[in-house]
C-alpha cells in the first residue's frame, strides 16, 4: 500500500485539502507536499498492521468512511473536521498500542499480540466485548496515562516494570469496564438554526444516521 502512496504522491493524484479533488485533476503541473524526513520517522514503531491501515487513510481508502477527503494528511489542514496529521495519527497509535500491551500483561488470557508483536485484531475485539471497552474509554485511558505511557516509548529511558500504582489503575479500568452495563433509555433533540440565527430545538425522528450527525 505504501508504493501506492508513494506513486499516487509522485503523480501527484492524491487530494488536496483545500479543494477536496486530486491535485493532478485540478492543475497538471501541481505538487503535493513535500516528503520530509520527519513523515518517515513518525512512521517508526508502529506495527505492521499500523502501517498499513496508516496507508489506506493516507490514499483515502478507508472503508465505511463517506467524506470526500482522507483521514490522514502529511500536514493537518484547518477546518477539515474528522482529519489527522500525520506526526498526530502515528503518536496517538503509539501510545494506544503500548496501553493495549499493559491490559495484556494484566490479563494474559487473552493473547493480544502475536509472537511477531504485531496485534490480532480478532482477539482484540474479544477482548473489548469481554470488558466493555471502546475508543472513546480507550482514548480517555491513554489521556490519563500518557506520561507514562510516553516514558515507556523513549529508547533513551530505561525499561522498567509497570509501576504499582499504574497496574492498580489500570486494573480498576477493567473491572470499571467489566461491570458496566447499558441501562435506561436515551433521547436526542435536533438543533438547528432558525430565523435570525435563533436555536431550535425538535424531536429527533430517527430520520438521520449516526455518520450524518458527524458530518454535520
Amino acid at each position: 500500500m505504501w508504493v501506492k502512496f508513494f506513486d499516487a504522491h509522485s503523480i501527484p493524484n492524491l487530494v488536496n485539502p483545500d479543494t477536496e479533488e486530486r491535485y493532478n485533476i485540478v492543475d497538471k503541473n501541481a505538487q503535493a507536499s513535500l516528503l520530509a524526513r520527519e513523515f518517515f520517522r513518525h512512521l517508526q514503531g508502529l506495527t505492521e498492521s499500523e502501517l498499513k491501515r496508516c496507508s489506506v487513510h493516507c490514499l483515502g481508502e478507508t472503508v465505511g468512511r463517506t467524506l470526500s477527503y482522507p483521514k490522514i494528511y502529511v500536514k493537518k489542514p484547518k477546518h477539515k473536521a474528522g482529519t489527522y496529521s500525520i506526526k498526530q495519527w502515528c503518536d496517538h497509535k503509539k501510545l494506544k498500542t503500548a496501553a493495549m500491551r499493559e491490559l495484556s500483561a494484566l490479563v494474559p488470557f487473552f493473547k493480544i499480540f502475536k509472537a511477531d508483536g504485531d496485534i490480532d485484531s480478532h482477539v482484540w475485539t474479544q477482548f473489548k466485548m469481554a470488558y466493555n471497552i471502546n475508543g472513546a474509554s480507550m482514548r480517555h485511558l491513554v489521556k490519563e496515562h500518557e506520561a507514562v505511557l510516553k516514558s515507556k516509548g523513549n529508547k533513551r529511558m530505561k525499561k522498567t516494570e509497570t509501576d504499582p500504582k499504574e497496574k492498580e489503575q489500570c486494573l480498576a479500568f477493567l473491572d470499571r469496564k467489566k461491570i458496566f452495563v447499558h441501562s435506561g433509555t436515551s433521547r436526542f433533540c435536533m438543533i438547528t438554526c432558525g430565523v435570525g440565527d435563533r436555536l431550535t430545538f425538535t424531536k429527533w425522528d430517527g430520520s438521520l444516521t449516526r455518520q450524518d450527525v458527524k458530518e454535520d
